[in-house]
């Protein structure tokens, strides 16, 4: 089996889709994946399906659809045990697109070759389909991918400068200044966007994105940029890399 939270939530067998019924059977099976092996409590799932609202059959329809889910899930492997108050979704490590994520972030920092770590983290990156839990709603659910796109930024930046360590600054000028115009206050990305373009003579440009970033944050935030990338504001003026 396939299951799929990098992304819109997915089930696959054998290729095939597998159908997961309605919007909170699916914010059932997103907290059961995302607590994949551990037991998650039923007041919690019943939290993950209704928020702060539930109704009096909330408990109810939660053990309903857990055990709807069980059945459908078996037939492929899937494996939902009932522990007291809780249930379990057990899963090999590489039938989870979050697992085998989390998987290869822990080879590449195991590695001190940046060739090899920037690899590997590209593999990483590569399993994501979309934000985390795409499409499905929830105070619960979106707090919980909100951590998750986190991290995958944070995993992108670190591949980011593997790649800058070993020469790779041409390639990454276009990618860089995408993700400065998708994050317009993120200062590392910013920073790696400046490098990149000092390093190829561009170092106005450089100068430019600094001084746009130190506007928005002026602007937005009332502070100022930090010290790392003011020392490569300065780098950029006198044209070191």
């Amino acid at each position: 089996m396939e299951f799929r939270i990098l992304g819109p939530l997915s089930v696959r067998a054998d290729g095939d889709e597998i159908g997961i019924g309605g919007p909170r059977s699916q914010r059932v099976l997103a907290m059961l994946l995302l607590q994949t092996n551990r037991v998650v409590t039923a007041p919690r799932l019943v939290a993950a399906a209704w928020d702060q609202d539930p109704p009096a059959t909330a408990r109810r329809q939660v053990i309903n659809r857990v055990a709807a889910l069980r059945i459908g899930l078996r037939r492929f492997g899937g494996r939902i045990e009932t522990h007291g108050n809780g249930y379990r979704l057990r899963i090999a490590p590489d039938e989870l697109d979050l697992l085998v994520f989390e998987k290869l972030i822990s080879d590449a920092r195991a590695t001190a070759d940046h060739a090899k770590s920037a690899g590997i983290l590209r593999e990483a990156l590569s399993m994501w389909t979309g934000p985390a839990l795409a499409g499905l709603s929830g105070e619960l659910i979106e707090r919980e991918a909100v951590a998750l796109n986190e991290a995958r930024v944070a995993v992108l930046g670190d591949c980011i400068d593997h790649e800058l360590a070993i020469g790779g600054e041409v390639a990454l000028v276009p990618e860089l200044t995408q993700l400065v115009a998708e994050h317009p206050t993120g200062e590392r990305f910013v920073g790696q966007l400046m490098t990149a373009l000092s390093r190829t003579g561009r170092a106005g440009e450089a100068l430019a994105a600094f001084r746009n970033l130190r506007a928005r944050l002026a602007e937005e935030l009332g502070i100022e940029p930090g010290e790392q990338l003011c020392k490569l504001q300065l780098v950029s003026c006198t044209g070191n890399s």
